[in-house]
């Protein structure tokens, strides 16, 4: 018998006994027998089942192949004759080792070997079970397609090819895993991304030994630059397009087979808080959401940490009437203030997460009844006072105002230390918490690009591209922090 990786012999007997060899106790491996040239050629094709269209089989690979009348000369021109008669109706690839043909059958191929022939041919008939192209889900969509992302990578690189029709738009393929064999590919637009950062980006990818790899999520922690950063450093998106609008601002997308979510490379701090739709409405109107959803990070982030902060340190700051009010709501409460907002703080993560798990039809009946009960009934147990629960409450709902789930992700862990630093030292350790903080973002680097930029180092020109995602007319340039190849555009915005 041959090796996995040798050539093929040329007996279909032999084929078979490599195949059932390699894929043994795999009861999904078919073989079908047949006979071509009058019964005067013995052939046999081997699919997986239900990788492979079977009526695609019948119609295009058999009945092209029994209906045809030939005069076999030699092994060659027999392979060649068949090949020819089947690539009329399908695409088809001669292999010659049995490695080869392992990928092949596993990628979805339907194999079809001749008796005397040394090689065989894979032939597309690929078939696995996808859904269609839906709404998106994660992302919902005001404003612009509502077309989502799937599992198929073919796909998804033909929703991005449809908004970007130009040959520039490069996409290269490569496998990642031992054994999952995970189809990853790389896209850019040539002569818009920076060379530099596709290199990185394909080198890194390359470098990934692993032996599973089945979602996007696994390739991000591989190829980010500190996969310890509590902030994102990559984007990821379902919607195709804001794939395309990340292309045309010089920036690199990885698409993973099996994954309804692309990578989006580099993206730096600002980019979190930007919307696809936002191109799309009024410039007005999008500085001014920009806006409230930077004061949301703020209150989600430090919201409960300067509560406490100035409940315990700083009475002072608080007009007289209101502080009448707490203290007393706070003088029959069992539990210091930094436990009563740390004890609704996790109340509410739990009820989020709860809701986040649960099926869509009563996950946010959950979310929404489950937190109304939960504070009244803490207020009315005494468990907490009722201004604990009102900056609970806005914090976890300026928490939601983000749209990137995984920066309000980041929010959400990184409000825990700013508790502890206000219940310890009051607005001075929040503010030199902050302080530090913001050091370590502007020490962090996205392939290369600045993570604060336009902030630091300042940029400029780039503060419309990167802050702001105003309508295509009002930001005629590209972002220069992220690519220098070509900045420019809108050449000429006429009736301005």
């Amino acid at each position: 018998m041959q090796n996995n990786e040798g050539l093929l012999p040329c007996s279909t007997e032999e084929n078979k006994q490599l195949l059932r060899h390699i894929f043994s106790n795999c009861c999904d491996l078919v073989f079908r027998n047949f006979e071509i040239d009058g019964g005067k050629t013995s052939c046999f094709i081997a699919y997986i089942n239900g990788a492979v269209r079977i009526e695609n089989i019948s119609e295009s690979i058999l009945k092209p192949l029994m209906s045809t009348h030939m005069v076999k000369s030699d092994a060659s021109w027999l392979a060649k004759h068949i090949k020819l008669t089947v690539s009329t109706v399908c695409a088809a690839e001669e292999i010659k080792t049995a490695g080869d043909v392992t990928d092949r059958l596993l990628g979805g191929y339907c194999l079809l070997f001749a008796d005397g022939c040394p090689t065989c041919l894979a032939l597309d008939v690929e078939g696995w079970a996808m859904r269609q192209t839906g709404e998106a889900n994660v992302e919902p969509t005001l404003r612009g397609s509502v077309e989502s992302f799937v599992e198929d990578i073919t796909i998804n690189t033909s929703l991005i090819r449809r908004r970007i029709k130009t040959p520039k738009l490069k996409v290269e393929r490569m496998g990642i895993g031992t054994i999952s064999k995970t189809a990853v590919m790389i896209a850019y637009i040539e002569g818009i991304a920076d060379d530099i950062v596709v290199d990185k980006i394909r080198s890194r990818l390359k470098s990934i030994d692993a032996d599973m790899v089945l979602e996007s999520g696994t390739i991000e922690n591989f190829i980010r630059d500190n996969p310890y950063c509590p902030f994102p450093t990559i984007e990821f998106t379902e919607r195709p397009d804001l794939s395309a609008l990340a292309l045309s601002e010089g920036r690199v997308v990885v698409l993973t087979d099996n994954a309804p979510f692309v990578l989006i490379a580099p993206a730096v701090f600002s980019h979190f808080f930007m919307a696809a739709e936002d191109a799309f409405v009024s410039p007005y109107f999008t500085v001014f959401i920009t806006i409230v959803r930077g004061l949301a990070f703020f209150i989600s982030l430090l919201a409960p940490s300067i509560f406490i902060a100035i409940t315990l340190f700083h009475q002072e700051m608080i007009p007289y009437q209101l502080l009448e009010t707490l203290v007393a709501s706070r003088s029959d409460l069992p539990f210091p203030i930094f436990f009563e907002v740390l004890l609704m703080e996790l109340a509410f993560d739990l009820i989020s997460e709860a809701g986040e798990r649960l099926p869509r039809a009563i996950g946010s009946s959950l979310s929404i009844v489950g937190a109304i009960v939960l504070g009244q009934a803490a207020i009315q147990s005494g468990l907490v006072s009722p201004s604990t629960v009102v900056v609970v409450a806005a914090t976890a709902t300026a928490s939601f105002v983000n749209p990137k789930l995984n920066m309000s992700r980041a929010s959400r862990i990184l409000r825990f230390p700013f508790m502890i630093l206000g219940a310890s030292m009051g607005l001075f350790g929040i503010v030199m918490g902050g302080l530090t903080l913001l050091i370590y973002m502007v020490s962090i680097r996205s392939f290369g690009v600045p993570y604060m930029s336009p902030f630091s180092p300042s940029g400029k020109g780039d503060w419309q591209a990167m802050l702001l995602r105003l309508p295509l007319r009002f930001a005629p340039q590209r972002p220069t922090a992220i690519q220098k190849n070509n900045v420019t555009r809108v050449k000429n915005r006429s009736g301005a």
